[in-house]
């Protein structure tokens, strides 16, 4: 088994190379999950077949397990909190309604995108274990992880009210207020919404009207030139690239020095070891 621990989620790899029956409880205020890789058929999950495409689940209560050899996946566990925080009311008790029947429904290809990503993540962190000391690393893994659930699931959440523009356009304006006042790079978006009293759905619409991009994503381009200038700010011989990408909620690095060349057109090594020339005054006049 291969695991990643953070305070509000776990997430482990297994792979069964014999029969396995376990039983118990589960954490309480947690929604645990299987997301399959590869199934063995005699696997149950409370006694019903395990099978494609769906992800057993259950938000605390009795476990009863077979996992039969040949079985590989992965187990998640994610504080009820964390979702609440991270997804839309109407999103996160649709998910919370779609648990109770034990089965989140998904289609063979979300559950390969979704098995792809974790093992990626698992991967990343076992080969750079120091990025669980970084909170923003951790924190941008944690709302990435349900982001990335939520767009596995193939249910349908509930059709939101429609909003007047104006109270998105009044969001906007105090959400961009709120962050030009303040040094925030590594604000997460839900906090951003408590923070101006906007609803995440509103403030979505809202960036993406605007700038035709989505709040995270603008949020994501604030963290990256603040990473930039952390980078001109340093010596050659100073902090390390990964752990100011880390500190910036920046946690695969491999990802991260693509999406920063093809933002500034060149490698985090490059503007780390480029001596930039000091301003000069120009007189403009007669």
């Amino acid at each position: 088994m291969a695991y990643l621990v953070t305070p509000n989620v776990m997430l482990h790899h297994a792979s069964i190379g014999a029969p396995l029956r376990g039983r118990g409880s589960l954490p309480p205020g947690m929604l645990t999950l299987c997301v399959p890789v590869r199934l063995a058929a005699a696997s149950t999950f409370g006694k019903s077949p395990l099978q494609e495409p769906e992800m057993p689940c259950s938000i605390g209560g009795a476990l009863d397990v077979v996992f039969a050899e040949g079985q590989t996946h992965f187990v998640v566990m994610i504080a009820l909190d964390l979702l609440r925080r991270s997804l839309p009311d109407d999103d996160c008790k649709t998910l919370e309604r779609t648990a109770a029947t034990l089965l989140l429904p998904a289609s063979t290809a979300s559950l390969e995108r979704f098995a792809s990503w974790l093992r990626r993540v698992l991967s990343e962190a076992l080969i750079h274990p120091q990025m669980l000391h970084f909170p923003e690393a951790i924190r941008s893994f944690e709302e990435d992880l349900v982001r990335q659930l939520a767009a596995a699931i193939d249910y349908r959440p509930p059709k939101p009210l429609t909003e007047r523009p104006f109270n998105r356009a009044r969001g906007l304006d105090r959400a961009l207020d709120y962050l030009h006042s303040r040094e925030l790079n590594g604000i997460s978006l839900p906090a951003l919404c408590e923070a101006v009293a906007v609803s995440q759905r509103t403030l979505e619409r809202a960036f993406q009207d605007t700038f035709d991009m989505s709040a995270r994503d603008y949020l994501k381009l604030r963290r990256l030139h603040a990473v930039r200038r952390q980078l001109m700010a340093t010596d050659k011989g100073g902090a390390k690239i990964a752990d100011i990408a880390f500190a910036h909620g920046f946690y695969e690095l491999g990802r991260f020095a693509v999406v920063y060349a093809q933002l500034f057109g060149e490698r985090p090594s490059e503007t780390l070891g480029r001596t930039f020339p000091e301003p000069r005054a120009v007189l403009i006049g007669a």
